[in-house]
């Protein structure tokens, strides 16, 4: 007997052998030739994964009339011990790529983290030291996508004159042009998270790649998050405008509400001109709601009171959260008036506002929403 064992890491083990003995087979003594292989697997200290596969070739010892009864049954066997070790083969080939691909996959992410934490090392001490060789250099010594990544991530809690320094360094390695190419031939998510770091980096042609992104992206997020970081630059077109390119039919992101909150204040008329838009989509109208109430303040108060009866119930829920959160001289009646309305959703955002504003009047017909018979209004 032979057999050869093979560690090709710390924890997977190949093995293999060949053996050639007589065996016992129904009271006759036969050679046997044994051909095995397979796999290990070291899960864990307690835990072990084994695979193996064996071939066994003997003669045909058994009396010719048994032999000649017996073909077309033992060639039938045959056939099927032939395809059990294909079968067992193939898993073993199988098996052998995952764990070579999760392998190299730990491999790779320990190399990523090491190259992750060597650029940021050098950019903290690149805002003491300002040596903008030394930060290039660590720059274009790692891969693009970790760069990208890193640098992203550590720009974001810069501010003034070092974020100014590190953003020149990152234009002078090319990482905007990387940044843009991802934006055009990455999956949604890289899209996306490119359409962040545009907007971060602030690079000359950064609005042009964004505007193009708005018009042509094939995805909706995408283009939400171009409008998103246009709006980060100050470069966002008209409202009206913006939405036609993203798209209103059937929206529902709530990442809207996030781009109405990153408008500047000398824009919030846009929003209130939308919101108040009878033949606009209520969800987008209700964006509009919630975005001016939590960045306007009181001086849209009057405004969300007028929207409280409107046709729409997302519309009029909307209005009444956001007199809850911006108070109102009338909303005691307001508010009770709407505790009475035939919609739920209405009932509710009446009750959650009278609850956040606290005003005394306001317990009884609150008291009443108890036997109220949606569990939600409840």
């Amino acid at each position: 007997m032979l057999r050869a064992d093979l560690a090709v890491t710390p924890r997977f083990n190949v093995f293999g052998g060949y053996a050639d003995a007589p065996e016992i087979s129904d009271g006759t003594l036969a050679p046997t030739r044994t051909v095995f292989g397979g796999i290990s697997w070291d899960v864990s200290d307690p835990l072990t994964l084994r695979a193996s596969v064996a071939h066994e070739q003997r003669p045909d010892i058994r009396p010719r009339d048994i032999r000649s009864r017996a073909d077309r049954a033992v060639l039938t066997m045959w056939y099927i011990w032939d395809l059990s070790i294909l079968l067992s083969t193939l898993s073993l080939v199988i098996m052998l790529f995952l764990i070579a691909r999760r392998v190299l996959q730990e491999r790779r992410s320990k190399a990523e983290a090491d190259q992750r934490r060597q650029l940021l090392t050098a950019l903290i001490a690149f805002t003491e030291s300002r040596d903008r060789e030394t930060l290039k250099a660590a720059i274009l010594a790692v891969p693009p996508g970790v760069a990208i990544d890193a640098g992203f991530e550590f720009i974001s809690l810069l501010r003034g004159e070092e974020r100014d320094d590190v953003l020149v360094a990152f234009d002078e390695c090319g990482l905007p042009a990387l940044v843009c190419r991802q934006l055009e031939r990455g999956d949604v998510a890289e899209r996306i998270h490119a359409a962040e770091m545009l907007a971060a980096l602030g690079s000359e042609d950064a609005t042009a790649r964004l505007l193009s992104a708005l018009d042509q992206d094939r995805s909706r997020e995408v283009r939400i998050a171009a409008a998103i970081a246009l709006c980060d630059l100050g470069s966002l077109p008209l409202l009206g405008v913006a939405l036609d390119k993203i798209g209103v039919a059937g929206q529902r992101s709530r990442r809207l509400i996030e781009l109405f909150k990153r408008f500047p204040r000398s824009r919030f008329n846009e929003l209130a001109i939308h919101a108040s838009r009878a033949d606009a989509v209520p969800f987008i109208r209700a964006a509009a709601i919630e975005a001016l109430a939590r960045a306007g303040g009181f001086g849209f108060a009057a405004f969300f009171a007028g929207l409280t009866g409107d046709a729409s119930p997302e519309v009029a829920a909307a209005a009444l959260r956001a007199l809850g959160l911006t108070g109102y001289a009338g909303a005691p009646a307001i508010l009770a008036s709407a505790m009475e309305n035939d919609d739920w959703d209405v009932r509710a955002a009446a009750a959650e506002s009278a609850g956040r504003l606290g005003l005394p009047e306001l317990a009884a017909p609150l008291s009443r929403l108890m036997d109220d018979e949606v569990w939600t209004v409840r």
